[in-house]
């Protein structure tokens, strides 16, 4: 941009700078496009950083992701107080817990500190209704059984939410 605005110069010197009004409002334009080309390249790169962090942050709690899509058929039955069947809840006891630990060390990238929350909320949520069962079928209590589905809906929400806006945000801000 730069060498058009000297050569738009250079030009009006060749013909007498008889337009200075003109030329002026040319050089106001060629500079104003060259601070839009600038501040659109500052963008494109950020959003290459963005990707790349997105990307790192992905390769670490997408496992996690997965096993929050594995776990939902498991949160609706709690939801609904029809399960899940005793050794699937045990399975899920015994494995579910270190996630939210590992959630909670994860540092999400700028950007993503919302959907990340959300993620940490449902994680907690979703082992909170997963306990709550356990000890509903363990004492036959429907007040245990009530509170396990409320913990249920609520991790499901927050489930959806997270994975809804970590996709939208991970998988690609477009130009504008």
């Amino acid at each position: 941009m730069q060498s058009i605005a000297a050569r738009l110069l250079d030009d009006d010197r060749k013909m007498g700078q008889v337009r200075p009004d003109v030329v002026g409002t040319l050089l106001t334009a060629v500079q104003e496009k060259a601070r839009e080309a600038s501040a659109f390249r500052l963008r494109q790169d950020r959003r290459q950083m963005n990707r790349i962090e997105y990307a790192r942050y992905q390769r670490a709690v997408g496992p996690l992701l997965d096993e929050t899509d594995r776990l939902q058929p498991v949160l609706e039955q709690i939801r609904r107080q029809e399960g899940p069947d005793p050794a699937v809840l045990g399975r899920w006891l015994n494995t579910f817990p270190s996630g939210g630990a590992m959630l909670e060390r994860q540092p999400p990238p700028e950007g993503i500190a919302g959907s990340h929350g959300m993620l940490v909320g449902a994680w907690h949520l979703a082992e909170q209704a997963l306990r709550s069962w356990q000890a509903a079928v363990a004492q036959t209590s429907m007040a245990l059984a009530n509170e396990a589905s409320s913990a249920a809906s609520g991790a499901l929400l927050l489930i959806r939410n997270a994975q809804r806006e970590h996709h939208a945000l991970v998988d690609g801000p477009t130009a504008k």
